[in-house]
């Protein structure tokens, strides 16, 4: 699909439930996990997801994100949880 490990990462997390893989073409979930990656280094400091007021800051501008892309919103609070794990991961193993 021509993504990074950590796109693919969010890619999948976006992709999860059933429901947004119908509304949505893979080419938008695509740029949306490139944003969210872009949106994630452009916005942690040090430790950010070992801080609550930064990790509520992380959140909200994930929420942000997917609301512009229109994401189903019941399905927004498991996605902003998949995201916010995978980018833990990823600052955890030096990824991102």
């Amino acid at each position: 699909m021509q993504l990074t490990p950590e796109e693919q990462a969010f890619y999948d997390a976006l992709a999860k439930p059933e429901l947004v893989k119908q509304h949505y073409a893979s080419e938008v979930l695509r740029e949306m996990a490139k944003n969210l990656l872009e949106l994630i280094k452009e916005n942690k400091t040090p430790d950010w997801y070992k801080r609550n007021d930064a990790r509520a800051n992380m959140r909200d501008l994930i929420k942000r994100l997917l609301k512009e892309y229109k994401y189903p919103p019941d399905e927004i609070p498991e996605a902003i949880d998949l995201v916010i794990q995978q980018a833990e991961l990823q600052m955890e193993n030096g990824m991102t």
